[in-house]
């Protein structure tokens, strides 16, 4: 069936508009940066009347759009007053080089300061019930357990140790407290491997017999014993160096100096002093006693790359700043750091087979696949990754059994026997490195907390007192070079969704370097001038790995960098030289949806009823609307012209927010914008998107450039389809991810986008053209009524002093009871009148 529909509209605007009206030029989809991206299925187009070699199908791709910023500066100016409080800083003494900084961090404003003061101050942290129980005694010099038989009356106990080869916990009930301790014990002694972990678990079960629960315990599975109801339980950890040191190979130490990463996920500078006071008196006191081994540095204008984990320890622990891959891309350094005679140590508190973590990092976890599989995967990733101990990460799936959780995200605390999760780890890994310094051995220890990542960033208060006392263990070395730092800063708390000073914070994270005093014998007095001077300077991930990349020097330091990062502001030996004051957030790798923390002199928030600012929203949302759309479409098989299944919704704009235009980023205008869109049932808060669109002036182009969802994405798990990015769906929770044939589209009950009305077009029997006029342009969608045909059509137009998101001619493909976003039409520069012709021919369907 063929059909045509013609559209003319001329406008002459009565005044002019407002600001600045930017130039935007054909286009029709540009892929963008996320953690995966690909662009897959039926979307195509083809350019009409074009060379053979201009024809393109959108399917199968992957690419990732990285830009240098050039731009003096990249935030708009901040709306904060410098009349309100201050930036946190260490001492209030001030630096070498504070004062020729080129970059300068906004002061809070006084209403920014109450808001935090509103939602941090006075609040406590969930807390965890009960006091600690004590039912065995491990002596830390001799390591042997003596248990009591009063902690458990009437009770069986049971000792769990970890099956390495399983992968899993394996349960022994025993009917007294010498029978465990003399099983623990004769183990340790045999170096048992159920014991070389450096883990164990004890419990107290009453309401059933030692017979009965010993029986279930011949048919346990998943590491899950059944029967009894756990009155008390314990987690012992006594890290066994017999079985680490060496554990991967090593020619030899060539160094005493360990290096010790600890970073906390999501704790901006401002945010760790505000919820941390015992833990920065404990370094400001470590920072004014002369006697103290340790040299302490606060580097308080360090910025993040994104407010996401996996990128930023892409760049800290590689060095590469380039297409997100399925894995950390880390073996090479781990490799030098090997060489160098390091013992390498991974610890975190996520379960080893969850989605983040090891999991993500070293890219081992096969979908759908067993336990057994999964675990034969880690081993040889953590054989190939030259990692000597994971340790007490191994206990975070059984901690979260028993808290009923899978993650360590969303919950007030994570607690076992009254002690919080951290604890556990700070305790291990403060006996870890005792016991390395006993040796004379170095070690490289790379700890990852989640415990700042929460929804109202009180959580992290609980680590304070736990934190201070690592700290002063911490002390007692004159060996270990710490990096206390943390990815980026808190993402989902209402202060960072709803505040400007929140909304920075996000890049802001916290830096904390504790060099021993000796450490001018390693790097020189140059190092030490580096290290301190750089504390007022803005610094990023890749000077603290061009750091760690000097200080392993197995004659990598001398290779050349990564080309993708060659071209921004960097010293070779990272922090220990000092950076350049007159640098910018240009001058440093940071993907476009990251904002920078510096002042700048572009000016504040847009208005958000522009009309020019509305389309562009409306073009982002279709955007991504087609990118759900064939993510969906290229998972399921079956005719072309069936009704596509789905449980993701399409994205319906209600309003955006926190529109700030800056002038000369790359090349161009950015436009950055928060886009709002109707939540999922039975959520009634609405969800949202940061959109990045570059719009360059040279080219007459506009793209959307980046997006990152900037609300809490975990809540529709149950429901989501799996082909979509996981930032993407918002759908009904009740119906979880239940395969169902869509509803019939009814064009007439069409939904308003950002209040807005779509005027119909009918095409054909089967195509209507919706189209959504504003002040300054215009917009197309396209609507499929046929619940099982395929439309195939071709959108011609004729423009006047407008510029349109997609190349017209444009040929397009929609599934039966599909939409999709078109074109977007755009008044250009600050001419009074505009003109769009247009008009759809139907090719078949």
């Amino acid at each position: 069936m063929e059909g045509k529909q013609h559209g003319t509209f001329q406008h002459r605007r009565l005044n002019s508009l407002e600001g600045k009206v930017f130039l935007l030029g054909a286009m029709m989809i540009l892929v963008i940066v996320t953690s995966s991206v690909s662009w897959f299925g039926y979307l195509r187009y083809e350019c009409v009347g074009c060379p053979p070699s201009d024809v393109r199908r959108l399917q199968s791709s992957s690419h990732t759009f990285v830009s240098k910023v050039t731009a003096p500066f990249q935030t708009a100016k901040s709306s904060l007053s410098t009349s309100g409080c201050s930036i946190p800083r260490f001492r209030n003494d001030s630096r070498p080089g504070e004062l020729d900084m080129f970059c300068h961090r906004p002061e809070p404003s006084k209403n920014a300061c109450r808001a935090a003061e509103e939602y941090f101050e006075g609040k406590e942290p969930g807390k965890c019930g009960g006091q600690y129980e004590e039912i065995c005694t491990l002596e830390f010099e001799d390591r042997r357990l003596s248990c009591h038989q009063e902690s458990c009356p009437n009770g069986v106990f049971v000792l769990g140790t970890f099956a390495e080869d399983k992968g899993r916990f394996i349960w022994y009930p025993l009917p007294t407290a010498k029978r465990v301790a003399a099983k623990f014990n004769d183990n340790l002694k045999n170096r048992d491997p159920s014991v070389a972990l450096g883990l164990a678990f004890i419990q107290c079960r009453v309401k059933i017999t030692f017979k009965a629960l010993t029986k279930n315990a011949r048919n346990q599975k998943k590491g899950i014993l059944q029967g009894g109801e756990v009155r008390s339980q314990q987690l012992l950890v006594f890290p066994n160096l017999t079985r680490t040191i060496g554990i991967t190979g090593g020619t030899g130490a060539a160094t005493n100096l360990s290096i010790n990463i600890l970073l906390i996920d999501s704790v901006s500078h401002s945010h760790f002093y505000r919820t941390l006071p015992l833990s920065v008196e404990k370094l400001r006191k470590m920072d004014r006693d002369e006697r103290s081994r340790l040299l302490v540095f606060n580097y308080d204008r360090m910025h993040s790359l994104r407010a996401r984990t996996f990128e930023s320890l892409q760049v800290l622990m590689t060095g590469l700043f380039s297409d997100i891959p399925s894995a950390l891309p880390v073996r090479p350094f781990l490799e030098a750091v090997k060489r160098k005679g390091y013992d390498i140590l991974w610890y975190e508190d996520v379960c080893w087979h969850y989605q983040w973590g090891i999991s993500r990092y070293f890219d081992f976890k096969k979908k759908r696949s067993s336990m057994d599989i999964r675990w034969k995967a880690l081993r040889k990733a953590v054989s190939s990754y030259h990692i000597d101990d994971l340790g007490v990460s191994m206990a975070s799936c059984e901690m979260f059994r028993s808290n009923d959780v899978i993650n360590p995200f969303h919950r007030k605390d994570i607690c076992y026997n009254g002690r919080q999760h951290h604890w556990y780890i700070l305790e291990y890994i403060k006996q870890v490195q005792s016991l390395y310094h006993r040796t004379g051995r170095p070690f490289f220890q790379f700890t990852e907390l989640n415990v700042g990542h929460d929804e109202d960033g009180l959580r992290i208060k609980t680590l304070d007192t736990d934190l201070a006392n690592y700290l002063e263990h911490l002390s007692t070395f004159d060996n270990i070079l710490t990096m206390l730092l943390a990815d980026h800063g808190n993402t989902y708390t209402p202060y960072a969704m709803n505040e400007e000073e929140g909304r920075l914070e996000k890049y802001h994270p916290v830096f904390f370097l504790l060099a021993p005093r000796n450490i001018e014998d390693i790097v020189g007095r140059s190092g030490i001038e580096g290290l301190t001077v750089n504390q007022d300077r803005l610094i990023s991930f890749l000077d603290v790995h061009l750091m760690m990349r000097h200080l392993i020097d197995d004659g990598s330091s001398k290779k050349p960098i990564d080309p993708r990062l060659s071209g921004y502001d960097h010293q070779a030996r990272g922090l220990l030289d000092p950076v350049s004051s007159s640098r910018t957030c240009g001058s440093l790798p940071r993907f476009p949806g990251a904002e920078c923390i510096c002042r700048s002199s572009s000016g504040g928030f847009a208005t958000t009823d522009d009309s020019r600012h509305l389309i562009l929203a409306d073009f982002g949302l279709g955007f991504l609307n087609n990118r759900i759309q064939s993510q969906v479409e290229s998972g399921q098989a079956g005719e072309e012209t069936a009704a596509v299944v789905r449980s993701c919704q399409n994205l319906l704009g209600t309003s955006i927010d926190r529109v700030i235009e800056t002038e000369g980023t790359r090349n161009g205008t950015e436009i950055r914008m928060r886009i709002f869109v109707r939540p999922g049932k039975p959520f009634t808060d609405t969800d949202g998107f940061s959109v990045v669109f570059l719009v360059s002036r040279a080219e007459s182009t506009v793209s959307v450039d980046w997006y990152e969802r900037v609300s809490v994405y975990g809540r529709y798990g149950a429901c989501a389809d799996q082909q979509v990015e996981e930032g993407l769906c918002v759908c009904d929770v009740s119906k979880n991810n239940t395969p169902r044939k869509p509803l019939p589209i009814v064009p007439d009950d069409y939904p308003k986008i950002f209040n807005h009305t779509s005027k119909r077009k009918d095409v054909s029997e089967c195509l209507s053209i919706m189209e959504r006029r504003r002040e300054t342009g215009t917009v197309l969608e396209g609507l499929n009524r046929c619940l099982n045909v395929t439309v195939e059509f071709e959108v011609h137009g004729a423009t006047v002093n407008v510029a349109s998101t997609s190349k017209l001619p444009a040929r397009y493909i929609i599934r039966g009871n599909q939409s999709l976003f078109l074109v977007a039409f755009l008044a250009m520069g600050d001419r009074e009148d505009w003109t769009v012709s247009y008009n759809v021919s139907v090719i078949s369907g």
